[in-house]
């Protein structure tokens, strides 16, 4: 949940799509319906979540760089630590596929949802092997209270170069934000894996998606 894995994520998925985008509904969902209100939250509250995670796993980078050369697992441990908490992957994967997810059985929905989210954990831990001198930037965050909705904008800078904008969507279910998509410089990965999945899904059906996943997943470890 970092802005400097954003950065190095983008060029992986861009070459899963390249499509540029905000986050997609799929017909039929309306997020701001299926969000509880959450007006025990705040917006600050959901900036200085996405601050805090982002500064330990930063530490923990720089303390034990050398061990998570040697040892990805161990970073991808981490990140499954740390930062997937904060994730709402079952409601990423709605997202992601469409009028698909409400066509799946359940048993399927929950293959889908760990054979994605241990896409993202070895896309991020890979990400994170490569930060050297980056640094984040947390902009205020602007909202109307009790929003179920809140947008976390970073920017991520190294030396004398432009910023570079990666932004986190979060959302509340459960009475604490969890991220539900995350963009970078203005393009959704959300929008981006509903692209690339939901033309697979129509040319060869889910199971064919699963089965290409879970096999990508077995070769990364």
């Amino acid at each position: 949940m970092i802005g400097v894995v954003g950065v190095r994520v983008l060029s992986a998925t861009v070459a899963i799509a390249g499509v540029v985008g905000l986050l997609l509904r799929p017909a039929g969902v309306n997020a701001s319906e299926e969000l509880l209100d959450a007006g025990s939250l705040n917006a600050e509250s959901a900036r200085s979540l996405v601050q805090s995670v982002a500064q330990t796993l930063l530490e923990d980078i720089r303390v034990n760089r050398d061990q998570f050369d040697a040892q990805p697992a161990l970073l991808h441990q981490r990140v499954q630590e740390v930062v997937f908490p904060h994730f709402d992957f079952p409601l990423i994967s709605r997202y992601v596929l469409g009028k698909t997810w409400q066509e799946t059985s359940a048993e399927d929905q929950q293959r889908f949802v760990d054979e994605f989210s241990t896409l993202m954990l070895h896309t991020y831990g890979s990400a994170l092997l490569a930060i050297k001198d980056e640094t984040v930037d947390f902009l205020p965050v602007s909202a109307k209270p009790g929003a179920s909705m809140v947008t976390v904008k970073t920017e991520v800078r190294n030396g004398d170069e432009k910023p570079f904008p990666v932004d986190y969507r979060l959302g509340s279910q459960t009475g604490e934000w969890k991220v539900v998509d995350v963009k970078i410089d203005g393009i959704s990965l959300v929008r981006t894996y509903r692209s690339e999945y939901g033309a697979i899904v129509q040319r060869q059906g889910l199971e064919r998606l699963i089965t290409a996943l879970a096999e990508r997943n077995r070769r990364n470890l």
